[in-house]
């Protein structure tokens, strides 16, 4: 049971935006990961792909995969734009996949200017 509340500790610790240096010591590094799981494969994607990643979103049609959302290109007064690719991108090489953002983002600003215009 001590391992269980130790376990709470660092769950409620980490979701109320404690630094790791409040986490118990104990158990810090075994369960960082775990906790900030989605994190750590965000900023992987980001990294991969080269861009922001804003979320996920299931896919609404049967077969299709899920999509990826990133950030766009700025809109002024608006922020910026949410842009998606499909998850199995991730299953292309690095550059291939890069290419498709690039075009994505390429496309994007193009439209935006035309209607901006």
């Amino acid at each position: 049971m001590a391992a269980l509340g130790s376990l709470s500790a660092i769950v409620s610790a980490v979701s109320v935006g404690k630094p790791t240096s409040q986490v118990p010591k104990k158990h810090t590094r075994q369960h960082h990961f775990v906790i900030n799981g989605r994190a750590l494969f965000e900023q992987f994607l980001a990294a991969y792909l080269g861009v922001k990643i804003q979320g996920f979103q299931k896919s609404f049609v049967d077969g299709c995969p899920c999509l990826i959302l990133f950030a766009g290109p700025r809109i002024p007064k608006l922020g910026y734009a949410t842009l998606a690719v499909p998850v199995d991108i991730m299953l292309l090489p690095r550059h291939e996949a890069r290419k498709i953002i690039l075009e994505k983002l390429r496309q994007a600003r193009s439209a935006f200017k035309k209607r901006m215009s």
